[in-house]
């Protein structure tokens, strides 16, 4: 599920944005999505933060204080792969929104069409990005989208999965670690691998091997067995060739 976030300062806009948001959603069943609205950025912002992110960020400029260009810096900050569209009345802040590499633009008042335009940009800077959603059922029925690609690794604590991502980490009871592992295989193949019992692993996230375990971007040691060393090491120089365009 994509989830999406809107600010807006004017509650007339507010319910115009999200009513276009709603009616792209309407024809396009294909992607399912969850929409929030805010008429401030500090909700927005706390959000984002206790949902562990967001895909689309529909975001006014002008607003009250922070504006909508504060608010983008700050989602940039997280290292999400959220695209952004702004939404103004002035074509003022174009280069702020470049520097941000925001999706799109869009001029008070628009089109359904043009806002139509530029969430079809958004989704075909997904599939260029080769974001994979990864969902978890999470507490109280809860459905968490994640980039299958921003995952590091997934431990089995006992009767809970703890999947750790760039940014959070997430506790699922329901599934199992092999389901993990089959799901992640299939959207993307030869990435993960388990190393060592209750353990998944992603192969980009990797600093180091030693012989005694794997050294993760951020510090964290992932055990294996002495005399699987040899192999995991073989296996991340080859996957690391292979990304790199080199034959082994």
């Amino acid at each position: 599920m994509y989830t999406i976030v809107i600010c807006d300062d004017e509650p007339r806009q507010l319910r115009q944005i999200r009513m276009a948001a709603e009616n792209y959603f309407a024809r396009h069943p294909e992607y399912a999505a969850g929409i929030h609205d805010f008429d401030n950025a500090v909700a927005l912002l706390e959000h984002v933060e206790k949902s562990g992110g967001c895909e689309i960020a529909l975001l006014d400029i002008c607003m009250p204080g922070m504006s909508g260009v504060e608010i983008g810096n700050e989602i940039r900050k997280r290292k999400d792969h959220t695209e952004i569209i702004f939404l103004t009345n002035s074509n003022e802040f174009a280069a702020e929104a470049f520097e941000l590499e925001a999706a799109h633009y869009l001029l008070k008042p628009y089109t359904q069409e043009q806002f139509d335009r530029a969430m079809d940009r958004v989704f075909e800077r997904y599939v260029k990005k080769n974001v994979k959603k990864l969902l978890l059922y999470l507490e109280n029925g809860v459905i968490q989208s994640v980039d299958a690609n921003c995952v590091t690794y997934i431990e089995s604590i006992r009767y809970n999965r703890v999947v750790h991502t760039e940014n959070r980490e997430y506790e699922e009871k329901q599934r199992s670690l092999t389901f993990f592992m089959e799901e992640l295989e299939r959207l993307l193949p030869g990435q993960f691998f388990m190393p060592y019992r209750g353990y998944i692993v992603n192969k980009d996230a990797i600093e180091s091997i030693k012989p005694d375990g794997i050294v993760l971007q951020g510090g964290v040691e992932i055990p294996i067995k002495s005399g699987d060393f040899r192999k995991i090491r073989e296996l991340f120089f080859e996957w690391t060739f292979h990304q790199e365009g080199f034959d082994m």
